[in-house]
């Protein structure tokens, strides 16, 4: 098979989609139905993918993932992307470190404000 796909971030919300979904190579071992074309049966799986692949991204932009934009309040995330090909997921985001905010005094070494 192959699957070419990515997950597509827009603002802070990643959807998945679906580029391609083609059956590369189908072997038929044993049939109880008859003679069975390995080829045809290729052909009408990635006839059908070429139909489906549309109608499964419209159903997979509908399920959003929400990404936060800031961690913890100690840095914000921006440029964000993510990409799946072969088998592997990138993933990259660009962090912008936040200023700690003031205490109300000074800390001692104990970690306590006065």
């Amino acid at each position: 098979m192959k699957f070419t796909g990515g997950i597509n971030v827009v603002g802070y919300n990643a959807t998945a989609s679906v580029s391609t979904f083609l059956v590369n190579k189908i072997q038929v071992v044993e049939s109880t139905i008859g003679t069975i074309s390995a080829f045809k049966l290729k052909l009408e799986f990635n006839t059908v993918s070429k139909f489906a692949v549309p109608a499964l991204n419209s159903f997979l932009k509908t399920y959003a993932v929400p990404i936060p934009k800031n961690i913890l309040g100690v840095f914000q995330l921006s440029n964000i992307f993510l990409k799946y090909n072969d088998g592997y997921i990138y993933a990259g985001a660009t962090p912008t470190f936040l200023p700690p905010t003031p205490t109300a005094g000074p800390i001692t070494e104990f970690g306590l404000a006065f």
